[in-house]
């Protein structure tokens, strides 16, 4: 069976919500990397267009602000409790990681 037949089938769901700690690869017993193969299952759903949206908006985050989030709420609250500087976007890092990401192939979205 292939990755591709699989797919097809919808056998394998929510491959998005994988966290590919690779904790399953570590723990199969026949060696097979399940976390490899969720990564191959999300590249090929990406390509045919079924990336959900919560992925999208967080990979534009990341490539216009080397982000994916700025603290919020009690993570905000405790950074000033801390004395810790407001976040800020360090457009040297974007450049690079866009750069980086170019060099990738990664799309331009």
């Amino acid at each position: 069976m292939t990755i591709r037949s699989v797919l097809d089938a919808g056998e394998i769901k929510d491959i998005w919500k994988c966290l590919v700690c690779h904790r399953c690869s570590m723990a199969c017993p026949q060696e097979i990397d399940v976390a490899g193969m969720m990564l191959a299952l999300r590249e090929i759903d990406a390509k045919e267009g079924r990336t959900p949206e919560s992925v999208r908006r967080t990979y534009k985050a990341f490539v216009s602000d080397g982000k994916v989030g700025l603290p919020k709420g009690r993570m905000e609250a405790l950074r000033k409790e801390l004395g810790l500087s407001d976040v800020v976007r360090d457009q040297k890092i974007v450049d690079e990681l866009n750069e980086l990401m170019k060099e990738a192939g990664a799309p331009d979205e």
